[in-house]
């Protein structure tokens, strides 16, 4: 008997449906019942979840209009975040040549802020509004406000600026010496023009330094910055999304811990990092005040210890800042700061380095006073500087440019891997020195060469060896095999500037 194509056909899928539903429902029944995550991952994202509901109403979009050639200078910087986005509805240009002349082209530009106080100020890096020719804050709600810039500080990346609004919500502060790497961190911001984005991590380090480019460096002298600018970043793995910058950093508190800056890229991932809040709220409450940073500063060229150092001064004292000179007519002369003092603390604070110095002495005020703890000649010390103006005193120690000296290649850089040659008035006025001023010129250094891992460089002026002040390359051999110490240290001459340094001594 057969069954007619149709009737056969069904039976066929009806068979063929319940073959292949039979293994699934038996794998169905034998899944285990899936479980809820423990309470305390639960409690975990609860606590993520407050803490970014606490904070985006107090986060704001930052849109500005910048001339074109700013816009496209800024782009130049790679590790910096100017998120730049052009408006391809823009009529093209009008073809009339001479208004094109006299009319400035503006693009958009944007980044994030925060607000810092309910009566209308708001925090943001200064490079999003460094060049602004207008400006306006957004809220999450979407409402506007045009606003003016009160002040911005290239040194640390910050910048104020303020709205006409009341009772706006304005964020909390994180105590900067209680945060700790390993903690968890939230950034928030308005990456690429979108809505506002959330991004979890970790703080991975504190006290993080010398982040900057080339080009940034270029162009903090274009804006008259006399040095690298004052960093103490937090170091976070939390991505910073192009147009965070401005943002903040929040615990799981809602605290905002830092202002996100700056984006490194590189293998395996990339870095960002926040300038912490403390430097946030000393620098904008400044701003705020006088439209400008007043910092303090001591007079004197620091570089960091080393065991090679230590060894040479004939300390145990590896951490710290030593002083290579001290600058005439400054709080650290008049205080009685020699060269070759090795600082060990600030205001009883141990420091760890010469940028960890250079930080706590900028957070004072210039004329304050400071009390900074070093060792002489092994022995402990202290001692009350009164500190002067910063900025004036970097562009006083600064008004001196050094011409770059050509290396000349020489056949025998000698045990050492430098050749040595005796000063006349000539090469004195090259280097910008007095015609009768003393030392000895390096003339060449071997790459790699004990002088050069010892950090001496052609062009550098050695001014003594192990404390005997040296004429001639003969005076500089001589005190090298006189010295019985296993690291020489030399005092050098570089950029108007004198240096310590250590020269390892060969058996």
């Amino acid at each position: 008997m057969s069954f007619p194509a149709t009737r056969r056909m069904a039976t066929f899928l009806t068979a063929a449906a319940a073959f292949t539903l039979a293994p699934m429902l038996h794998a169905q029944a034998g899944a285990p019942e899936h479980k809820s995550p423990p309470s305390g991952v639960m409690a975990l994202e609860q606590s993520i979840v407050d803490a970014v509901d606490s904070t985006i109403p107090s986060v704001v979009s930052i849109e500005s209009m910048v001339p074109m050639e700013n816009a496209m200078q800024s782009m130049g910087l790679p590790f910096m975040d100017p998120f730049l986005f052009f408006d391809p509805m823009a009529p093209p240009p009008s073809g009339d040549e001479e208004e094109e002349d006299t009319t400035e082209r503006l693009i958009p530009q944007g980044g994030s802020g925060v607000v810092h106080s309910a009566d209308g100020y708001i925090v943001t890096n200064n490079h999003v509004v460094e060049d602004a020719v207008t400006i306006r804050v957004v809220f999450q709600d979407g409402t506007t406000y045009e606003a003016e810039k009160v002040g911005g500080d290239v040194e640390s990346d910050l910048a104020v600026l303020r709205i006409e609004a009341e009772d706006l919500p304005a964020v909390r502060y994180a105590e900067a010496e209680a945060i700790r790497p390993g903690q968890f961190a939230v950034a928030v911001g308005m990456p690429m023009g979108l809505d506002y984005s959330v991004t979890v991590g970790h703080v991975s380090a504190l006290g993080r330094g010398g982040i900057y480019p080339q080009e940034m460096l270029m162009q903090m002298q274009q804006s008259g910055l006399a040095t690298a600018p004052i960093q103490n970043f937090i170091q976070t793995d939390a991505s910073i999304n192009p147009g965070n910058s401005g943002g903040p950093l929040v615990d799981l508190q809602g605290q905002v811990m830092g202002i996100n800056t700056i984006v490194q890229g590189g293998i395996g991932g990339g870095f960002g990092f926040a300038i912490p809040s403390d430097m946030v709220v000393r620098v904008v409450s400044q701003l705020i005040d006088k439209g400008s940073v007043s910092r303090a500063w001591l007079g004197v060229s620091l570089t960091d210890m080393s065991y090679e150092k230590a060894q040479a001064l004939a300390i145990t004292q590896n951490r710290g800042a030593l002083i290579e000179e001290v600058f005439a007519d400054t709080p650290a002369e008049r205080a009685g700061l020699l060269a070759q003092d090795v600082i060990t603390a600030v205001d009883g604070v141990t420091v760890i380095d010469s940028k960890d110095v250079v930080y706590r002495i900028s957070s004072h005020l210039a004329g304050e006073d400071i009390q900074v703890s070093f060792l002489r000649g092994g022995e402990p010390q202290e001692i009350t500087v009164k500190t002067g103006e910063r900025n004036e005193g970097l562009e006083a120690a600064n008004a001196v440019v050094i011409e770059e000296i050509e290396e000349e290649a020489v056949q025998d850089e000698g045990r050492y891997g430098m050749a040595l040659e005796e000063l006349d008035s000539e090469t004195n006025l090259k280097l910008n020195r007095a015609q009768d001023a003393k030392g000895v010129l390096v003339l060449t250094v071997l790459q790699a060469g004990p002088a050069h891992r010892a950090g001496l460089r052609a062009g550098d002026v050695l001014i003594d060896v192990d404390g005997a002040p040296v004429m001639d390359p003969d005076d500089v051999r001589a005190a090298i095999d006189k010295s019985e110490k296993s690291y020489i240290p030399l005092t050098v001459e570089r950029d108007g500037q004198q240096r310590f340094v250590a020269l390892k001594k060969l058996e």
